[in-house]
């Protein structure tokens, strides 16, 4: 998903990120203030949830979650991968575990890496995935 800050770079999130917003956003507000009574009250209940986020949040739900989507980002973050941030943000939300679905996040694999980078990405990824050889 986008976030549009600058028309020239536009900000990338993992779908854990967008989970953590918006389960954030329809969360109730937390105060921390003494209780008022109903009449001085304000309005501090959130608007209920949209079409796109209840139907956000049950695709998102239903995906097998990594186990560490940060530590999966450092990884694939690292120059031994050269990685675009596109690229990895594609792995940590498409989590690929096998070579043809490596190749369609990342074109000519075999072409870019050195022999076995591309396997090595996939045990990164399986490892993320909670599934170790």
């Amino acid at each position: 998903m986008e976030i549009l800050s600058s028309p020239q770079q536009p900000d990338l999130l993992t779908n854990h990120e967008v989970m953590t917003l918006l389960t954030s956003n329809l969360a109730p507000p937390k105060s921390k203030k003494k209780p008022v009574s109903k009449k001085n009250q304000p309005n501090t209940k959130s608007p209920p949830p949209s079409a796109f986020q209840t139907s956000a949040l049950t695709y998102l739900t239903s995906l097998p979650p990594p186990l560490s989507p940060l530590s999966l980002l450092r990884t694939l973050s690292s120059p031994k991968y050269s990685l675009e941030k596109t690229e990895i943000i594609q792995l940590v939300n498409l989590l690929p575990d096998n070579l043809p679905l490596l190749n369609v996040v990342l074109p000519e694999v075999e072409e870019r890496f050195e022999e076995g980078v591309g396997e090595e990405i996939l045990e990164v990824v399986k490892i993320a995935r909670g599934k170790e050889k």
